[in-house]
This record gives C-alpha cells, sequence and structure tokens, in this order.
C-alpha cells in the first residue's frame, strides 16, 4: 500500500503490477484473472485490426493535395499519420484544400 500512495509516479507500481501482486491476489477469485486475460486480449486483437485498417486506408488520399501540404512543410509522415485522425488540423486542411479544389 505504501507503495502506491507514492507521490514520485516513477516510483508508483502500474495497475497491472498491483492487480497480480501475491498480497492482493491471494483472496481474489482465479475466475476474475482468466476473464480478464481473455477480455484483455480481445481488446488487443480489436486494436491491433484498427490500426491495420488504418494504415491500408492510409494510401487512399489525394496525392495532388498531399504534394501541396508537403510544399506547405508537412512531412509526409505526419500527414499520413494525421489524415488517420478525423479531429486533427492535418485532416482539416486536407478537407478544405479538397473543397476548394472542386
Amino acid at each position: 500500500l505504501k507503495k502506491m500512495l507514492s507521490v514520485e509516479p516513477h516510483r508508483r507500481p502500474k495497475a497491472n503490477d498491483i492487480l497480480y501482486d501475491g498480497w492482493l491476489a491471494a483472496g481474489a477469485d482465479p475466475e476474475y484473472y482468466v476473464a480478464r486475460s481473455a477480455l484483455t486480449d480481445k481488446i488487443n486483437a480489436a486494436l491491433k485490426e484498427k490500426a491495420r485498417q488504418e494504415t491500408e486506408g492510409a494510401n487512399d488520399w489525394d496525392p495532388e493535395i498531399v504534394g501541396k501540404m508537403e510544399r506547405l512543410g508537412y512531412e509526409n509522415e505526419e500527414i499520413q499519420k494525421e489524415l488517420a485522425r478525423p479531429g486533427s488540423h492535418i485532416y482539416y486542411l486536407y478537407q478544405n484544400l479538397l473543397k476548394s479544389r472542386a
């Protein structure tokens, strides 16, 4: 408990470390950890799938507009990464350049 209350973040244990600590886990139901592990696996699989879909869709952007953005000073890698995030300023810039072209 003393470690958990530490003010310094680098000295504080992570949540998983606390959950799997022998003292805390001694009175816990083993089924809880099995269910938690299965849920974590499902979440990780969903996150990997989402990341895969985002990287597949990265090549769908108009190369002419991406070129304009590069001339404005943005790196291609940054453009591709930020276009996958609809709330980013690069995404809005892309949409405005797309509208102005039409």
